[in-house]
């Protein structure tokens, strides 16, 4: 196959991703029915809001899901990822993301750590975050809801993804790429401004099960169906 070819067909693999499977990864931004929309926010304007975020989100998503594909093809093959990099595009597609992702963008890690808008743009463009893959079997938006506040929009959610991290292990020290799988709550801002809608900020909160469960029941002064978030 000539060479031409040959990146033609990863260039075609590395961009092969299923509507279906881009649904099942940024989910469906249900409009929160239990939230009043703010006065002068017509059903209308809100569908629209909704659409807009939502193309928005899958645009990331996509460019993310390409920069994933051509790390795993790098590791895979003995190549370089800069070797299998086309340059304009990586700069289009750096270009498209800085567009989505407001200056001020501040995401909040579920282990506390603080990134801004070019670390978050950095590792989308190099493959850093590597969900097995976009969908089911890797990322997967299990709930979400959106919230539409005039300029303003807030989509709170829950996803799981299942990928491959460096781990290193605490009794050998010794570092491997291991497969893991997390659960997390989110809760993204987006802001309108000079006629587009940004990202402005992100949280993530780990959900996995606390180390200690609380005691309850009979010797205790909690109810057997008490729960942490009952204590005032």
């Amino acid at each position: 196959m000539p060479v031409e070819r040959k990146q033609q067909h990863r260039d075609t693999e590395w961009t092969s991703l299923s509507s279906e499977a881009l649904e099942r990864a940024i989910g469906d931004f249900t409009v929160d029915s239990g939230v009043t929309p703010d006065s002068g926010v017509t059903a209308e304007q809100v569908a629209e809001v909704r659409q807009a975020i939502k193309k928005l989100v899958a645009k990331a998503a996509t460019i993310s899901d390409k920069y994933i594909k051509i790390k795993d093809f790098a590791k895979k093959s003995g190549r370089s990822f800069e070797e299998l990099v086309d340059p304009e595009e990586f700069s289009a597609d750096r270009a498209v993301l800085n567009r989505i992702v407001a200056d001020e963008y501040r995401l909040v890690a579920p282990h506390g750590e603080i990134v801004g808008k070019e670390k978050c743009i950095n590792r989308m463009l190099h493959g850093a975050i590597r969900p097995q893959s976009l969908g089911p079997d890797g990322f997967e938006t299990t709930e979400d809801t959106l919230q539409v506040h005039g300029n303003t929009a807030v989509s709170v959610g829950t996803f799981r993804m299942k990928g491959k991290w460096l781990t290193e292990h605490e009794a050998t020290g010794e570092i491997t790429e291991e497969v893991r799988e997390f659960s997390y709550r989110t809760m993204h801002s987006f802001t309108f401004r000079n006629g587009r809608w940004q990202i402005t900020a992100s949280q993530m909160t780990d959900l996995r099960r606390p180390p200690v469960r609380f005691a309850t029941g009979p010797g205790t002064d909690r109810p057997a169906d008490w729960r942490p978030e009952d204590q005032q």
